[in-house]
């Protein structure tokens, strides 16, 4: 060997050793609540109504080690500190009742652990919330090794035993605690929940003050609980109400659940006499079809709830007409209900109202907010947090903020968010963030010579859609017209993390992490990338000032999941919602089948997000799983949804498209281990009173119990 060989190879290898140590040293950056990072993006102490301090770690940076015992030893790389796993099956039992692991004794009860001043505690949702279906209630501690033990009620005696060692607990990955009802509960549910850590600088295991909490949960049977299917252009302007759990006419209950559909019509799945209410919004006005999503909002502590609808196309054109209807038993009696309606325009300035509906009993109340803004329409979802509803722009560049609670034109803002960049558009759903309202990029367009949503007439005819890659948060400053526009606004283009992180059909917040649904990454390329953002501790706007500032980069504050590593045909889905501790995934489509009228599929996807991760996933086949029904079989035909939502402890699904438009709602168990062992349909296409009328739903929601109001956090 020469040695210009000799020298290239040791090139080679030098080369190689720094590759070696640059992989194993990237994202080893943490964030010590006692450091100054940790000090900027913590929680201030003094004010619990905004939560407890949270150390804002954006990747884990910790060794796992294990003790001569083989116990896991958690090492933070930066201070050395130690905490041990002392969960419910760890260790060994030392005398008088403690528990012991590396020659540390454990106290059984946690309370005769010392108390740490500076170890606190941070949840969300905020004590006294409610839930329709299971609760994920977020806990971590300020300290990232902290565990935070937990014991609910006895479900007899309704007292809550003190944490022990012995109780379950969570930790910083697995930071949920699954609140559903049992049997024997009822809905108030009552949990209590400590912080134990090891504290270095003393060598001793230290706790926090213990949080009583109380939750309203809904999360077995609800027999109050109605459906609400959100109507299409396809669906004949009929917006319908069902019920979710009818009593059986014919045989015996099924275990475990309530009928869904007529056991005594074809193929046991039609509908019951009086199952739906139907509302045909047509009959008031032209433009009232044509909706994409909507939600369920509640103002006050009497039995009225809404519905908001979501305006998007017509058939014809672009609509901004937004609908809220009164949900309640004032829907039941529909020709009633539609006689009291409410419509407001703006008129140079003015308010004009038509119907005889007043602002606090009208019992359908529309605004057409393109009276505020030509641009005010085509919108594709939203989403809401007390006492305000979001309306994100899919076709045009106008978000829109409704209060819910003072619903009318004179309390709604619209933004131009055109006079700021043109590209600010093209969304669909979203979540608020404390301040923050974050609208989920979707989908957009460009032209060849206007460029990115081009409205030049030569491009006419010649757009482009691609899905763009774009989060847009706009501060509540910047509808209140506080301030510049532009200073209250953050971008996240996710493309910056992974090119296919893009095309998201929706999002959802859980605690202090965001969720964004995989839809496609280009026309007819479907992804299965499932994006988690955390949110930091105080808000995003707060973490992406603060990344700014230090020259952190997006990436710190994401992770991915990719389905198909589990398997490729998850991709292409239409949404999301949560029970408990569990996210779902509405299967819409996952390949370009022309040969079978492009079916979709109805792979239902279930992620632990206590396990980000391959090993957290759960699949529903719902076109091959058996249906709990008689005839019992596989329906080939659940597939192709456009939503979902949770109630009690029931998922549904909202059906849209299978090769047809379709009238098939799939209700399945959503928070026992097995998916598959309740699975029922309902065809609301064999309607008992108007077959064959409705179909293509363009999203749903469940009602809210009687005396339950939203709160703000």
């Amino acid at each position: 060997m020469g040695r210009t060989d000799r020298c290239i190879m040791l090139r080679h290898l030098i080369l190689f050793l720094i590759c070696i140590h640059l992989c194993s040293s990237q994202h080893q950056r943490f964030f010590d609540a006692d450091s100054p990072i940790g000090n900027r993006l913590g929680f201030a102490d003094s004010d619990h109504t905004r939560h407890a301090r949270i150390l804002s770690q954006t990747r884990e940076a910790r060794q796992v080690k294990r003790n001569s015992k083989g116990h896991r030893i958690l090492a933070d790389t930066n201070n050395g500190t130690v905490s041990l796993d002392v969960g419910r099956d760890a260790g060994e039992m030392g005398p008088n009742g403690r528990r012991r692991l590396q020659g540390v004794e454990f106290p059984s009860i946690v309370s005769s652990i010392p108390l740490h001043n500076d170890l606190n505690l941070f949840i969300d949702p905020p004590d006294g919330s409610f839930s329709p279906c299971a609760l994920g209630l977020f806990v971590r501690s300020n300290k990232d090794t902290a565990q935070i033990y937990y014991e609910f009620e006895d479900v007899y005696t309704q007292i809550v035993q003190e944490p022990s060692i012995a109780s379950a607990f969570t930790t910083w990955n697995a930071p949920y605690i699954h609140l559903n009802t049992p049997f024997g509960a009822t809905r108030n549910r009552s949990v209590t929940i400590v912080a134990v850590w090891w504290d270095y600088s003393q060598q001793k295991f230290v706790r926090s003050n213990s949080m009583a909490l109380q939750y309203i949960v809904e999360a077995d049977a609800r027999p109050l609980a109605y459906g609400f299917l959100v109507p299409g252009v396809e669906s004949s302007s009929y917006f319908l109400k069902f019920v979710i759990e009818m009593k059986a006419a014919a045989r015996a209950q099924v275990a475990g659940g309530q009928e869904f559909a007529d056991f005594n019509t074809e193929l046991g799945v039609g509908t019951y006499l009086g199952q739906i209410i139907p509302m045909r919004l047509l009959d008031m006005h032209p433009d009232l079809t044509g909706f994409e999503g909507g939600f369920t909002v509640n103002c006050s502590q009497n039995t009225r709830h809404f519905g908001i609808l979501v305006p998007f196309h017509n058939g014809a054109k672009f609509v901004g007409k937004v609908v809220k209807i009164d949900i309640s038993s004032k829907m039941d009696d529909v020709a009633a209900c539609m006689a009291n309606y409410r419509m407001e325009t703006m008129v140079n300035g003015i308010v004009v109202v038509t119907g005889p509906g007043s602002v606090t009993n009208a019992c359908v109340h529309i605004l057409d907010l393109t009276s505020l803004h030509p641009d005010a329409r085509g919108f594709r979802r939203g989403f809401h947090q007390y006492p305000y509803a979001y309306l994100s722009p899919g076709e045009f560049n106008i978000p829109v903020r409704c209060n819910v609670c003072d619903f009318g034109l004179a309390t709604t803002k619209v933004l131009d968010m055109g006079l700021i960049d043109k590209k600010y558009g093209g969304y669909s759903g979203g979540f608020v963030d404390y301040l923050w309202s974050c609208f989920n990029p979707f989908r957009s367009y460009h032209g060849p010579f206007g460029g990115v949503r081009s409205k030049e007439i030569v491009d006419q005819g010649h757009l482009l859609t691609y899905f763009h890659s774009e989060m847009l948060c706009i501060h509540a400053d910047g509808w209140n017209g506080v301030g510049d526009l532009k200073d209250r606004i953050r971008v996240m283009d996710f493309s910056r993390v992974d090119v296919d992180l893009r095309g998201f059909s929706d999002a959802v917040r859980v605690g202090r992490f965001a969720y964004l649904t995989p839809f496609a990454t280009q026309p007819n390329v479907y992804a299965g990338k499932v994006v988690r953002l955390f949110l930091g501790a105080e808000s995003i706007g707060d973490t992406l000032d603060y990344l700014d500032s230090t020259g952190g980069k997006l990436r710190d504050i994401v992770d991915t999941l990719n389905l198909r590593i589990l398997n490729p045909l998850l991709a292409g889905f239409s949404g999301s919602f949560v029970s408990g501790k569990y996210l779902f995934l509405v299967p819409f489509r996952n390949k370009v089948e022309l040969f079978n009228g492009q079916r979709g599929h109805g792979n239902l996807v279930r992620i632990d997000m206590n396990d980000f991760d391959v090993g957290g996933i759960s699949v529903l086949d719902l076109p091959a799983t058996t249906r709990s029904q008689i005839p019992s079989f596989a329906d080939e035909d659940l597939r192709g949804f456009s939503g979902g939502f949770a109630s009690g402890k029931y998922g549904i699904l909202v059906p849209f498209f299978n090769a047809v438009f379709s009238g098939k709602v799939a209700r399945f168990i959503a928070i026992t281990d097995d998916m598959t062992g309740n699975v029922q349909e309902l065809n609301i296409m064999q309607d008992v009173v108007r077959p064959d009328v409705y179909c293509g739903y363009r999203g749903g929601f469940v009602s809210l119990w009687k005396g339950v109001y939203d709160i703000e956090n």
